[in-house]
């Protein structure tokens, strides 16, 4: 998981990369700039949802039945 990271990061717009990763770094940048990035992965991000609720839903018939 960690080489996915570093991989993704060189993507991202560079004054983002610098407040996080710059431990001097004080004014926080135009965080919209990570819109595209949040937007690409939200179906990800609703397909796990999607897989823990169905667990959890399964796991609490199992459970009680």
């Amino acid at each position: 998981m960690p080489c996915f990271l570093v991989n993704q990061i060189n993507r991202l717009p560079p004054e983002v990369v610098k407040y996080f990763t710059d431990p001097d770094a004080v004014e926080a940048p135009d965080m919209e700039l990570l819109f595209p990035f949040v937007d690409s992965a939200l179906p990800l991000a609703y397909g796990v949802l999607g897989v823990l609720l169905f667990h959890v839903s399964i796991s609490f018939f199992l459970a009680f039945f």
